[in-house]
């Protein structure tokens, strides 16, 4: 919010003293019923302009147009008013309380900056310059108004004079160099008079050497203008500049009995502006000169932890893994509870295959850095991947589920850290949390991924195998069917839909319907020979489902399910030696080892019986 004349709390007490009986009960009664608006008149301005502070324009902007209706010459109102007008885009009614502000207390310069600021934003460029010069005129000039004047004039394409302006306001305003340098390298950059630029920030680095941004402007300037070396030339100087300010501060005297003079603030954590330099190439795709810069200092021991951590990240991330994990040896050696260096070491061993050993090293930095997000986000899929196979298994062994249990005590540690945002993320937590048996917190992750299309129909499929874990077949069928209405012909969507159905008996022609959608998109896809296979064995049909089992096992031979689709069509066929074999295969292969037990004893009891 822009300066203004500032109250102390005796002068706002006072106020409030001054305004409210103004109205009288009856009033406030009516005004209640009619404009909504609580109490009296500076309870109103009150409220108004909290609610506009917190962004709640519509609100402040009936409450304070109550206020300034009925009390329009207190200032502080009327400033308030104008300001929800702005936020509102009602720039026409915020001039006109401007208007009077600046006629009633010309000596204050920000009613007159707000209304040049409100006349640029309705187009009025002459009216808003007017304003600034006028200021000018009466010796209220301030950064402000240098600023705003050089911007409008840029704008309407007097940019020498606008840079005319900053020199001036440079001779006024030395302690504000570094700006009105900034705003002279945009002026020039708009006009496309790039060329300019390195010898204007030569001269306002000498002139002003303790300002970071300049020193950034001038190196990223250089770089766009492709002059490479001179870039790394400025970066390096940077860096100089500000590690001996720092090592002077240090070795200064502390204390309050201290001779040494006072000096100004200085930057105690300096930026490394060949490290953003060499971010500046990542970002372009030249990851090699990005490399070039940082590896001769990494070497050198010149670069800090973080630094460090982004360069092998770097690479590891363009396969050099074997550098890269090199590098994280070393970071390790001197930052041995450093979380992300263990997280890229886990990155690291993945690649290579080896997600045991990528899962140790996930697990110490999940350790060393539980609050960091990617970190712990990395250990829990590390997880998922390497123990993929025991999560999936129906009857688990006393190991199995000692690995659920770490899942469990993992998803639930990591699953508020996880941005919304992060659509790829809250997937990730939703198959963490599904596979450590927390359907519900589950579903909200997968509700939360299924909101980005790309997401959308993996992530409701996934709500719907939790709900039917949960026992929830309502809600299980309802996200399939809701999912099939928004995608009918998504062959995916349309075979777990008719799976469902035909896996709980019910609808079994709608199933067979979709089945047959899902095969004729895709023929030759397992997953919906078995489930055509299974609706017809549902239907008793069991030689037409013989024929669809086959067909899966040959595409899908090591599938329990499938497995164990076919063992049960053989069955129900008589040929208990081939069923008894594809049951005990699906055993093996992680299918659900009791009820497979229970399904071969039954058989045995019939075969007994025959």
């Amino acid at each position: 919010m822009p300066l203004m004349k500032q109250f102390s709390l005796l002068m706002v007490l006072a106020l409030l003293l001054m305004l409210a009986p103004l109205t009288t009960l009856q009033a406030q009664d009516e005004l209640l019923s009619e404009e909504d608006v609580p109490y009296g008149v500076a309870s109103s301005w009150l409220y108004g302009h909290y609610q506009l502070a917190d962004g709640n324009i519509e609100e402040a902007l009936r409450h304070l147009h109550f206020a300034y209706r009925t009390h329009p010459g207190v200032p502080e109102i009327a400033w308030d008013f104008q300001e929800a007008l702005v936020a509102g885009n009602y720039y026409k009614d915020s001039r006109e309380v401007l208007d009077k502000l600046v006629d009633e207390y010309p000596e204050i310069p920000i009613y007159r900056l707000q209304r040049s600021h409100v006349h640029l934003q309705m187009g009025n460029e002459k009216d808003a310059l007017a304003d600034l010069q006028e200021l000018r005129h009466l010796g209220l000039e301030n950064l402000d108004v240098v600023v705003g004047e050089a911007t409008i004039l840029a704008s309407m394409g007097k940019a020498n004079r606008a840079l005319d302006v900053c020199r001036g306001g440079l001779q006024k305003f030395p302690e504000s160099g570094p700006r009105l340098y900034l705003t002279m390298s945009v002026i020039l950059d708009q006009e496309g008079r790039q060329s300019e630029l390195p010898e204007l920030l030569d001269e306002a680095v000498k002139n002003y050497p303790d300002s970071p941004q300049l020193h950034d402007i001038r190196m990223r300037g250089l770089l766009t203008l492709g002059r490479e070396d001179e870039a790394l030339e400025a970066a390096k100087e940077a860096d100089n500049h500000f590690k001996a300010m720092v090592d002077t501060e240090a070795q200064k005297p502390n204390g309050p009995d201290s001779e040494e003079p006072e000096t100004p603030a200085i930057v105690s954590n300096p930026p490394l502006f060949v490290v953003e330099l060499a971010d500046m190439y990542t970002q372009q795709g030249k990851h090699d000169k990005a490399i070039a810069i940082l590896d001769p200092m990494f070497e050198a021991g010149q670069l800090g932890k973080e630094p460090s951590l982004w360069l092998a990240r770097l690479h590891v991330g363009t396969n050099d893994v074997e550098r890269g994990m090199e590098m994280v040896d070393t970071i390790l050696e001197r930052w041995p509870t450093s979380g992300q260096a263990w997280f890229i070491r886990g990155r690291g061993l993945e690649s290579e295959g080896k997600s045991e050993e990528a899962l140790d090293s996930y697990a110490k930095g999940a350790r060393y850095a539980p609050d960091d997000p990617q970190v712990r986000l990395a250990y829990v899929r590390g997880m998922l991947l390497a123990w993929e196979n025991d999560f999936q298994v129906k009857s688990k062994s006393k190991a199995q589920m000692e690995k659920v249990a770490i899942m469990r005590e993992q998803a639930l540690a990591t699953k508020d850290l996880i941005p919304e945002a992060d659509a790829e993320g809250q997937l990730v937590m939703g198959y963490a949390l599904r596979s450590a048996g927390e359907w519900e917190f589950a579903v909200q992750a997968f509700e939360k991924s299924a909101k980005f299309p790309n997401l959308t129909i993996p992530s409701t499929l996934q709500m719907s195998v939790c709900y039917d874990e949960m026992g929830d077949m309502e809600n299980a069928r309802a996200v399939l069917t809701g999912l099939m209405e928004e995608y009918p012909d998504d062959p995916e969507v349309a075979n777990s839909l008719g799976y469902f159905l035909a896996e709980k008996g019910v609808d079994l022609d709608y199933a067979h319907e979709l089945i047959s959608l899902a095969l004729e998109a895709n023929p030759g896809t397992g997953a919906y020979l078995d489930s055509m296979g299974w609706v017809l064995y549902q239907q008793g049909k069991n030689d037409d489902a013989f024929d669809y089992m086959i067909k899966a096992v040959n595409v899908l031979p090591d599938d329990p399910v499938i497995l164990e689709h076919l063992g049960l069509v053989l069955m129900e066929m008589g040929q208990h030696t081939e069923a008894e074999e594809m049951l005990r295969r699906a055993m093996i292969l992680g299918g659900d080892k009791d009820r497979l037990e229970g399904l071969l004893n039954k058989m045995s009891d019939k075969v007994g019986q025959e």
